[in-house]
């Protein structure tokens, strides 16, 4: 996957305020979850060196903070749903990246009844989950949304 990393993408969505705040609030604390620990067991430094491993994750579980500060910085300070906003390239990726660990985080502790398939599908009917599910899967989706916009602006020569 090659981004156009000149390109400032524009996220501008129209969502009822009270759905954005839903989601915001799930999306807080998934995050603190999400940077707790990883979500994957990961390969990193020889697992003979416990102190390398040990700075590794906490290195990405640093830099998994740092994406879902940006996302939560955009879910609750950038006017997003009232207004376009303009993201810098870094601010986009790390945006992407905290919409992955999030997702990965609901599907691991709310949806793992579904299949991936119909998961990526929205092939979920969302009358028959509680209304606790319909949210988290309601922001499951919001985020994967969010995720192919930014990647497809991203993803687009300038215009």
């Amino acid at each position: 996957m090659a981004f156009n990393l000149h390109r400032m993408p524009t996220v501008y969505v129209k969502l009822n305020p009270v759905f954005l705040h839903v989601f915001t609030e799930l999306v807080e604390k998934l995050a603190s979850h999400v940077s707790l620990q990883l979500s994957v067991p990961m390969d990193g430094p020889e697992l003979d060196d416990e102190d390398m491993l040990a700075a590794w994750q906490e290195g990405l579980i640093e830099t998994v903070r740092g994406d879902c500060d940006q996302l939560l910085h955009l879910l609750r300070d950038s006017g997003l749903g009232e207004r376009p906003v303009k993201l810098g390239e870094d601010e986009a990726i790390r945006v992407l990246r905290a919409c992955s660990a999030v997702r990965l985080k609901i599907q691991q502790r709310f949806l793992l009844k579904f299949s991936d398939e119909v998961l990526e599908t929205i092939g979920l009917d969302i009358s028959t989950l509680s209304p606790e599910l319909q949210r988290v899967y309601g922001c499951y989706v919001f985020l994967a949304e969010m995720q192919e916009t930014l990647v497809e602006q991203l993803e687009s020569p300038e215009v």
